[in-house]
């Protein structure tokens, strides 16, 4: 409200049972910038004595009279609402029934209720549009068990505010309504959400997953840095010149680090204060291979004789010999041995 400035088009019917030969008058004071009416209820000549507004909505300003409303993108209705004095009115949405209604007949739509109280002082009242209740007497007017309470928002022709049997009576009263908000369901947002949900859980199980693993290789490489393969120690101790430590150290160095995941050439080079060229001669004299090659084949060495000995998990041996990606271990395994990890032990188990 105001009411050009609403999103969907509306206008404000102000009804009572006059019209059925009661007594009850209403007055409407605004129906453009609220909804805002007063109302004298008379229970002596009518059984069910009411004062109404009826906020009736369409997709555009040129609906026929019979064009039903489209609800069923909204979740919940939001009104502002004061009452002056203390009242109880009953919120319902008019709803297209094809077993009962007849189009441009507004007494024969269903009507879905939930009561709220009011009181002299604005106050926000949600409505959920999924939990109406079909009262009991609307049901017995048209024979319908009380478990009929089906309603589709899909088929909608209003929205009203109605007295209840708690209403004041015999005085004047008054109602006032600012705010008449529709909140919808946003399909994309709710799979998103969903989607995003989803994507935490899993990525926290394969989180879990994953620490679990390292845990376990941390472990195994806790062990083979503790007592690695003698095949792999430098077998000359007795050192005769400069060049044969150098050459016993980065041999010895490289035996015991290779499970380092961060080992590289610079670490070589700054921990043992030998330079790269050095190193590189070294290993190309001794084994014939550059630094990286040479890695890789302890490495790989070891996860054979792992993958023989140990029932640790392929994932858990990839990373205790020193490797971060499972995938680029299976891919130098296989064009080592020309055979997948798996393959590999299913043919030389030991165990």
């Amino acid at each position: 409200m105001p009411a050009e400035k609403s999103p969907l088009p509306w206008q404000a019917i102000f009804t009572s049972d006059g019209y059925e030969g009661g007594n009850t008058h209403i007055a409407a004071r605004d129906s453009r910038y609220a909804l805002d009416f007063d109302f004298s209820l008379d229970k002596g000549q009518n059984a069910f004595p009411f004062a109404m507004v009826t906020l009736q909505i369409s997709q555009s300003e040129n609906d026929a009279e019979n064009t039903l409303f489209d609800a069923s993108q909204y979740s919940s209705i939001k009104l502002t609402v004061k009452c002056q004095p203390y009242n109880v009115l009953s919120f319902a949405a008019h709803a297209y029934d094809k077993s009962i209604s007849t189009l441009g007949d507004a007494s024969s739509y269903r009507i879905s209720t939930h009561f709220l109280t009011c009181r002299d002082q604005w106050q926000s009242v949600t409505i959920d549009l999924k939990r109406l209740k079909t009262p009991e007497w609307w049901l017995e007017q048209r024979g319908l068990p009380y478990s009929s309470q089906h309603y589709d928002l899909s088929q909608l022709k209003s929205f009203s505010v109605t007295t209840s049997n708690q209403s004041p009576a015999a005085q004047i009263s008054n109602v006032k309504i600012s705010e008449f908000t529709l909140i919808g369901q946003n399909t994309l947002y709710r799979y998103a959400s969903v989607v995003v949900v989803a994507l935490f859980w899993v990525g926290l199980i394969l989180w879990l997953i994953h620490q679990h693993t390292q845990q376990l290789a941390r472990k195994l490489r806790a062990e083979l840095k503790q007592d690695p393969p003698s095949k792999l120690e430098p077998q000359s101790v007795n050192f005769e010149s400069r060049q044969d430590k150098e050459k016993y150290d980065v041999l010895h160095f490289l035996a015991h680090e290779y499970t380092n995941p961060d080992l590289s050439m610079e670490v070589l080079v700054n921990t043992l204060g030998i330079n790269r060229d050095k190193i590189n001669n070294i290993l190309k004299q001794e084994t014939e291979l550059t630094f990286s090659t040479y890695l890789n084949q302890l490495r790989l060495q070891e996860a054979a004789r792992l993958l023989e000995t140990k029932k640790a998990s392929i994932t858990e041996i990839a990373y205790a010999v020193g490797y971060k990606s499972v995938n680029y271990f299976n891919r130098l395994f296989k064009k080592t041995y020309h055979i997948t990890p798996k393959a590999y032990r299913e043919q030389n188990s030991i165990q």
